[in-house]
């Protein structure tokens, strides 16, 4: 990947290989010449930086937020009440998740990501003498849009957004600050769209949608599979009973939910005869908050949660990966244009995908047009069983669905044909700045 611009990513999260956002940071940018690739970031948490992608960091300290810190104090005594939000900040409430604590929260939320940024003239100067080309970043709340445009504006570089979620139609949106909350983030976003020639998006859908809506171009790129992920259909395990379903991943925007609703199928087909089980790997915060609820379940099993590295042994000694997403129509604005980051994993891993979820997700129109797998697409509890039974019995068909998704990932969402798609939009996108 030579003779291509220098980049700084400017993020929530670091380049690494223990949470979502930054495993697709890394699986993105992995190859990137080392010293043309540099990261600014907020979070405090202690995750490991992947320094074989990545090795010029820096971080911002919560001081940078001074005007939130003092939020907080004001805030204390309710934010002491241990406020359960079940959905991301991000996602609206729906009537019955509205209370006055919530909205509370949900301004203070606000009042932090957009309230001015103190930043040191050490980040200014580290910004210098990187002197990076442009600025990308999967942006993902205020305060992170703030910044990219700071820097952006600062060293006077072009700005290349990658949108995963359409957090953009659903943030602030809750009245917060009166209204002002809202009205702050569309200037941020004018801001950052006035030195944006083209962006990025994680599906097809949204790629259509948004530059409809933008009014500039947008190329699709999404979570990609490294090339030795691939599982060619030679190196297969011969299936024996039990049939096992597996889902990997989170649990959170009530997928725990649908994914009980396949759990209590399976449940029901095994009384009359058959032998499937479904394990469910998900981080340990998932497991704590959920397992419970499978309890009375004697075919689910919460195996614990799984590294990147043994992801693709877990997917391999599966029969039938499983795939969810919530009904509920306020979560559906947030995940409608998004494709789960997980998908191009399955489909690689050369195994047929059970997916359940409302038919206009771009998720499961996904793995319907590629025909990957089955998708149930209503809360009918006779065509799951149905559908899941046929999954069961019929070899053929899984493989053939298998097949299908592993064709399709390899030439689409293999690390190789996504690094020649980002080389081309990157250089273009540098000759035109």
């Amino acid at each position: 990947m030579g003779n291509l611009p220098k980049i700084l990513v400017v993020s929530e999260e670091p380049f690494n290989w223990e949470n979502g956002t930054g495993i697709t940071l890394s699986n993105i940018f992995k190859g990137w010449d080392i010293e043309r690739i540099a990261n600014v970031y907020f979070t405090d948490r202690s995750a490991k930086k992947s320094e074989d992608i990545c090795t010029k960091f820096y971080r911002l300290n919560r001081f940078a937020n001074l005007p939130a810190l003092g939020l907080r104090v004001l805030m204390l005594p309710i934010l002491k009440r241990n406020i359960k939000m079940e959905l991301p900040h991000i996602v609206p409430l729906s009537a019955s998740e509205k209370s006055f604590q919530k909205k509370m929260l949900l301004n203070y939320l606000a009042g932090a990501e957009l309230s001015p940024l103190i930043i040191s003239g050490s980040l200014w100067k580290w910004v210098k003498e990187y002197n990076p080309d442009m600025i990308y970043s999967m942006l993902g709340n205020g305060r992170v849009i703030k910044l990219t445009n700071l820097i952006a504006s600062k060293a006077n570089k072009p700005i290349l957004p990658h949108f995963t979620d359409d957090w953009p139609d659903c943030i602030y949106t809750q009245n917060e600050w009166m209204g002002v909350a809202r009205t702050i983030f569309n200037h941020e976003l004018q801001k950052l769209f006035s030195r944006s020639k083209h962006g990025l998006c994680i599906s097809d859908q949204m790629t259509k949608e948004y530059i409809k809506r933008y009014k500039i171009p947008f190329t699709t790129v999404l979570n990609c599979v490294e090339d030795d992920f691939f599982v060619p259909p030679q190196q297969l395990n011969t299936e024996t009973e039990p049939i096992v379903f597996v889902f990997t991943g989170w649990l959170h925007l009530n997928r725990w939910k649908s994914l009980l609703e396949i759990a209590e199928a399976i449940e029901a087909i095994n009384k009359n005869g058959f032998n499937a089980q479904l394990h469910i790997y998900c981080p340990e915060v998932n497991r704590a908050s959920f397992s419970e609820k499978f309890n009375h379940l004697r075919s689910t099993r919460f195996m614990g949660s799984v590294s990147s590295a043994q992801v693709s042994e877990v997917l391999r000694l599966a029969s039938v990966l499983v795939h969810v997403e919530s009904f509920k129509e306020n979560i559906i604005q947030y995940t409608k244009l998004s494709l789960s980051t997980k998908i191009p994993q399955y489909m690689a891993s050369n195994k047929p995908i059970l997916a359940y979820g409302p038919s206009q997700l771009a998720s499961i129109q996904h793995i319907v047009n590629t025909n990957a797998g089955y998708a149930i697409t209503s809360n009918n509890r006779d065509e799951m069983k149905k559908k899941i039974q046929t999954l069961i019995e019929n070899k053929e068909l899984r493989l053939s669905f298998a097949n299908n998704g592993y064709i399709f990932a390899k030439e689409n969402h293999s690390q190789s044909k996504t690094h020649e798609r980002l080389r081309s939009v990157f250089l273009a996108y540098n000759s035109v700045n």
